[in-house]
């Protein structure tokens, strides 16, 4: 609970639980922790809430400012700078650990991320394949001018060289 205007936490609204007469807020860091006993969740408690739980619903996933205090939060949005004040009866805040549902959707995001990564990496080893035949072509063109007569043969001598080095750094040969 705040005593100053300083931010109790700063981070992701991730979930919005609703039962009860009550009303519960999970915000999240931005670096994911993989420490055992860590309780980086900013959970924030509502009882008596003056608002629905679906007036808020659009702030999951946006990056706020939270700071609470005995019977109201306040959420400030850093990219839109609006002040969102949520009151309640009472309001308790405190650090959590993940629970398996924030475990799942972080396996779900890792997923995600790595089809992305590999869908990727095929397309960047295909044009490093394109690459690598483009420039064996150009270096085999070089090879034959430069085999036409002696004049050639020094003028394509350096861009052999050139083209040698550039096969290399493809292939990773360096």
């Amino acid at each position: 609970m705040s005593d100053t205007d300083e931010p109790d936490f700063y981070g992701v609204l991730g979930k919005i639980t609703s039962r009860d007469g009550e009303v519960a807020l999970r915000f999240y860091p931005f670096v994911f922790s993989t420490e055992i006993d860590a309780r980086p969740v900013f959970s924030v408690r509502f009882e008596g809430p003056r608002f629905a739980a679906s007036e808020i619903k659009t702030l999951v996933d946006r990056e706020l400012e939270i700071t609470v205090w005995v019977n109201r939060a306040e959420l400030y949005d850093v990219f839109d700078g609006e002040m969102i004040v949520l009151e309640a009866k009472s309001v308790t805040a405190g650090s959590a650990t993940y629970d398996s549902e924030d475990f799942a959707h972080r396996i779900q995001k890792l997923d995600a991320e790595y089809e992305h990564l590999n869908r990727r990496i095929v397309q960047l080893v295909g044009k490093q394949r394109k690459l690598e035949s483009v420039t064996d072509e150009l270096l085999r063109r070089a090879q034959i001018k430069a085999a036409a007569s002696d004049e050639h043969r020094t003028r394509q001598a350096a861009a052999i060289d050139v083209l040698k080095r550039i096969a290399r750094e493809l292939a990773g040969d360096t």
